[in-house]
């Protein structure tokens, strides 16, 4: 303690208890002192101050004693008294390297960002507006750094640390969610430290110790400033006219550390703050061992006391590599993610930024996002009875007795008929079983089973003794008890079966609903068949539902279309408690230990969700290799998918190994005792097949021997939507991209836009798209959560083992190659011998096309006919000579066909230009939705708006003519200025539409928000024209001074537009 510069200033002192800043705070409340300073007394040799700490009766009377303090003697900071008020003010600080321009002065620098500030400040709270010359502007810039402290003197708040940073959270949110400006990265330094208990903040005429050059002084080209008072700068001088900012204190941050900033949670990374985990030692030692050998180390010594979080205690000042700063404080810490990536963060960058640090091993990770997936809680059935039973009981199956007691004591028998049933219960838990129960109790009554797939309900119907409706001749049909799959529902008489007793069980229910939104499957029939579902759950007397997976979603839907009540049973047992599931981090790792596993006596079951052609490469490479196995998958034969159905015991018996894709995923039961050793999985999230359906396939075998699931799963990552908010506002922005489209079961609500309407089916899709979106959005880790709820031990095995030799490695190496070019050579073949058949396939009019194409049951010749014809249709091609084997290998792909499609819509032959041929599709397209609808066909007129080619066109189109590229072929030359300048007027545009055109193109949306870079701008662009034209913006040379068009795709390649003869038109 010592008296000087007109105050008592506390210095921290042996045998003192108390901190000097508490006993300053003790004698300040003791004298009834207002105003609160810290003085820098001197710096550590690690480089961190140390301060001292005093009061003064008030503002005025510190700054008659500041006055007579000598500039070298000035090291003063304003303290921030917790639970006292303050103005509203922001402290501005970014190094010069990440600027990189020489031309700039510091002042026109410090405008720039202040007129940015300033507009994303008003924008942010326009409530509250701020002019210029509202603003007080301090400065400490240097040549190599610019710092602004800015004060707003007209507005206050009541607590620094509370109000005043949730007004900043709020701020910080607002900003990231909205449009990223070409100065928008210069709002983003604001430091977000400052607004913390008991901080203190340099005043006017001050500076660091160790930076002397650094002293803050008024802004000079600020003319407020200049002229403004010196009490003005002050930032807890609340004025009498200062007005308060209402702020609720919401989303608070860890009581223990309220600075740090938690990883919100994304489905991409399934990265959740988890601050309950406790890590086991040896994923906290790889951590630590990682951060070791980071280049900055030497400035923290690492710390674990719990949850995703590492703690970094400075050792000694330094460079952040997060902000670009320099720092003697503890400003950083590790975020552990769960998909095992190390970030560095910094609390102090409001930018929510992170530096990557690297990640820990596959099998470190695997373990990792498994133990989060247990601390992550279930989503439980509401209003559910719910039980623990190997196999479902068999309760509720016919009507009860009941005596209704009458007039004159008399008593007449009544049957009351039992509830709608929805069924949770895992595979192998007896569900149909229960169903035969069923149908044996209620005996005269008619049943209608509907499944997803024509494997299951071929597998169904001699189960249940019921008739098969690929075996029914008659387009409709009326049998007592059928089963049929979705797609055929419309040849069900609804007269007949409505009309009578009749009860509905729906399996699978999850899977047949994602069905019933199918577009591309059910072709015409789409509609009916929706309709018929509806009206069946609707008119039955009762509706029995089956499923591993069903959600709330799943079960109010079935309610809404219901008078009785739907009582849900969710049995909770789970038949793989104790399997283990192995995650590989290669494909080609796995080949290999199937091989290993075959040859030692092993017998496998594959399930894939890969490529037809793939799959059958992975059976082609396992046959050359000597091992008996049968692949089912989409191009085999109707016939064949249906006999492995019903007797896959039988044939499963004599062979090595069975592989099969999602196209027979149900309605298979291996139930053969102890004879499958392992369950293989080959699952790709690119294919869309959700990870509830991956499940059911792997869950075929009833009883694997070895109790192990091996499975490969790549960890590409999507962020598409996954609420039905987000969903629905893509929909209708689809909408409103096609003006003047009336009536297409989107309505326009007064004040609202365009919205979904309420309807069935708009719930339906909106569920599915859901579904298909969280897993797509991180399959991997949505998969081990699955598996780990499900009972199972979830582990990763990585390439190569820790510790592993020179030699081991390179064994292991040469096996993988090995596997993976047999696999490469095998699928070449099979695309060639697939190109020959189908230029060999016999030519279709277009009657025997439609027939073949609506008939369930082609041989493969037919099918070879009917790809051909498709093929021929999609290039507009006459003649068929034109169909051969070099031509179906290089565009019988769909992303060719839908380029070729794209360009012909816009290409122009009559000196008309791409933005009237788009008119052009628009009104195609508007014409279109409104015949749908005008024939009572909603449904369908809702999935042209959604499919529209038309939307994606209109980006490409958008992008395009700014840029000066006025044909899908042109070759015009743009100077790099010019496309530059095009790409800013157009940036606003883009950036409001992000979500939406990701979301549209099924492409992830970039998270960097580095978009004042040039290069990110046209990288983006390039990506959604190379999506919807395979075409991008490319440098002429090295030299990037000139730009043109490059097409990359077959279709727009010179040598094609030379023989198309649709581009010849």
């Amino acid at each position: 303690m010592s008296s000087k510069f007109g105050s008592v200033y506390f210095a921290t002192e042996k045998g003192q208890t108390l901190g000097p800043q508490a006993r300053s705070f003790a004698q300040a409340d003791k004298n009834s002192n207002t105003f609160f300073m810290a003085y820098m007394a001197g710096v550590s040799r690690k480089g961190s101050p140390f301060y001292e700490h005093a009061s003064y009766k008030n503002l005025s009377t510190f700054l008659q004693a500041y006055a007579d303090i000598p500039d070298k003697d000035r090291f003063f900071g304003e303290l921030i008294r917790d639970g006292h008020a303050c103005l509203e003010y922001y402290d501005v600080d970014w190094s010069l390297e990440s600027i990189q321009d020489d031309i700039e002065s510091s002042e026109q620098r410090e405008q720039r960002m202040f007129a940015a500030f300033l507009n994303a400040r008003n924008e942010f709270a326009p409530q509250y507006p701020v002019t210029v010359d509202q603003c007080r502007v301090l400065s400490a810039s240097s040549d190599s750094r610019v710092s602004l402290h800015i004060i707003i003197p007209t507005y206050a708040f009541k607590n620094n640390n509370k109000h005043m940073h949730a007004f900043m959270l709020n701020f910080e949110r607002a900003r990231s969610a909205q449009d990223q400006g070409p100065n928008s990265e210069l709002c983003s330094h604001i430091d977000m430290g400052v607004y913390s208990k008991n901080r203190n903040i340099r005043i006017l005429g001050s500076c660091k110790r160790n930076q002397m050059h650094r002293r803050f002084v008024r802004a000079e080209w600020h003319e407020a400033s200049v002229n403004a008072e010196d009490a003005e700068f002050y930032i807890t001088n609340i004025r009498p006219g200062s007005i308060e900012v209402d702020m609720p204190i919401t989303n608070t941050l860890s009581k223990n550390r309220p600075h740090i900033r938690q990883v919100e949670q994304t489905s991409a990374a399934f990265s959740t703050q988890l601050s309950q985990i406790a890590l086991p030692p040896h994923i906290v030692d790889s951590v630590r061992n990682r951060y070791l050998r980071y280049k900055h180390a030497d400035q923290y010594k690492i710390h674990y006391e719990g949850g995703m979080i590492f703690k970094l205690k400075r050792e000694c000042s330094g460079h952040c590599d997060v902000c670009k700063r320099h720092h003697t404080r503890d400003n950083a810490y590790l975020q552990l993610q769960t998909n095992g990536e190390i970030r560095l963060r910094c609390h102090r960058s409001i930018k929510k930024v992170d530096f990557r640090l690297g990640s820990l091993g596959f099998g470190f990770a695997i373990e990792l996002c498994a133990i989060a997936c247990k601390q992550k809680s279930s989503d439980s059935l509401i209003g559910a009875t719910t039980y623990d039973e190997k196999y479902i009981k068999h309760e509720l199956l016919a009507p009860t007795l009941e005596h209704l007691k009458l007039g004159n004591d008399k008593f007449e028998v009544v049957s009351k008929e039992p509830p709608s049933l929805m069924f949770l219960s895992e595979t192998g838990t007896g569900k149909t079983e229960y169903a035969k129960a069923l149908v044996k109790a209620n005996p005269g009554r008619k049943f209608i089973t509907i499944a997803c797939r024509r494997t299951l309900a071929g597998n169904l119907g001699p189960r249940l003794g019921f008739s098969n409706y690929q075996d029914i001749r008659e387009m409709l049909i009326e049998h007592d008890r059928v089963v049929i799959q979705a797609e055929s529902l419309w040849r069900l008489n609804l007269d007949f079966y409505l009309n009578n007793d009749v009860i509905l069980i729906l399996d699978e229910i999850s899977s047949l609903f994602d069905q019933m939104t199918s577009k591309t499957t059910m072709g015409d029939r789409h509609d009916l068949n929706n309709v018929v579902l509806k009206a069946l759950i609707e008119g039955a007397s009762r509706v029995i539902c089956f499923d591993a997976d069903p959600t709330n979603e799943d079960v109010q839907l079935v309610k809404s279309l219901r008078d009785d009540d739907v009582q849900v049973i969710h049995n909770v047992f789970k038949p793989q408690d104790g399997d283990q599931v192995i995650l590989y981090e290669t494909k080609a790792q796995l080949q290999v230990d199937v091989c290993d596993m075959m040859h030692g006596g092993k017998r496998v079951w594959i399930s894939s969700t890969l490529s037809a052609k793939r799959t059958r490469a992975i059976h082609r490479d396992l046959k050359d290799k000597g091992f008996r196995g049968v692949c089912v998958t989409k191009d085999t034969s109707e016939s064949i998918k249906r006999n492995v159905a019903e007797n896959i015991n039988t044939i499963i018996a004599d062979l090595d190994y069975f592989i099969h894709t999602p196209t027979i995923s149900v309605g298979l039961d291996c139930n053969i005792e102890n004879h499958i050793d392992y369950v293989v999985g080959y699952f790709s999230t690119q294919s869309r097949v959700t990870v509830e359906t991956c499940r059911q396939m792997l869950r075929r075998v009833r009883d694997v021997k070895s109790k192990t699931y091996l499975v490969h799963v790549d960890g590409a990552t999507s962020n598409l939507p996954t609420t039905a908010q987000t969903i629905t506002d893509w929909i209708c922005n689809q909408q409103n991209h096609i003006h003047g489209v009336s009536g297409l079961g989107l309505q326009y609500a007064r004040g609202k836009g365009f919205v979904l309407p309420d309807s069935v089916y708009s719930h339906l899709y909106i569920h599915t798209r859901i579904k298909k979106h969280l897993s797509m959005n991180g399959f991997r880790s949505r998969f081990i959560m699955q598996m780990s709820e499900a009972g199972c031990v979830v582990k990763g095995v990585q390439r190569f083992a820790d510790g592993s030799s020179g030699a081991e490695i390179k064994s292991i190496t040469k096996k993988m190659e090995q596997i993976e070019e047999s696999t490469a050579s095998q699928l070449a073949k099979i695309k060639a011998e697939y190109a020959q058949q189908i230029a060999n396939a016999r030519e279709l009019t277009y009657e025997t096309f439609t027939e073949l194409n609506n008939s369930p049951m082609k041989t493969q010749d037919e099918h070879h006919a009917v790809s051909k014809y498709l093929l021929m249709e999609a290039y507009d091609i006459t003649d068929p000579k034109v169909i051969t084997p070099c031509f179906v290998d290089a565009f019988d792909d769909a992303k060719e066909k839908d380029v070729f499609k794209n360009i012909c819509a816009l290409l122009t032959d009559d000196g008309s230009t791409m933005q009237s041929k788009l008119d052009h599709v628009r009104m195609q397209l508007q014409w279109s939705v409104r015949y749908c609808n005008d024939v009572g066909l909603p449904i369908k007129a809702l999935h042209k708006v959604l499919e529209a080619r038309y939307i994606k066109l209109k980006y490409a189109v958008d992008i395009m003519v700014p840029c000066g590229f006025t044909l899908p072929f042109s070759e015009d030359v743009v100077s790099a200025s010019t496309l530059k300048a095009a790409i800013e007027t157009l940036w606003d545009s883009i950036m409001s539409d992000i979500d939406n055109i990701c979301t549209t193109l099924g492409r992830r949306k970039p998270t960097h928000g580095k978009w004042a870079d040039f290069k990110n701008r046209l990288s983006f662009l390039n990506c959604i024209l190379g999506d919807i034209l395979g075409v991008k913006i490319k440098a002429v040379d090295h030299h990037c001074k000139w730009y043109e068009l490059k097409h990359h795709s077959l279709v727009g390649s010179k040598d094609y537009r030379h023989i198309s003869p649709l581009y010849k038109k």
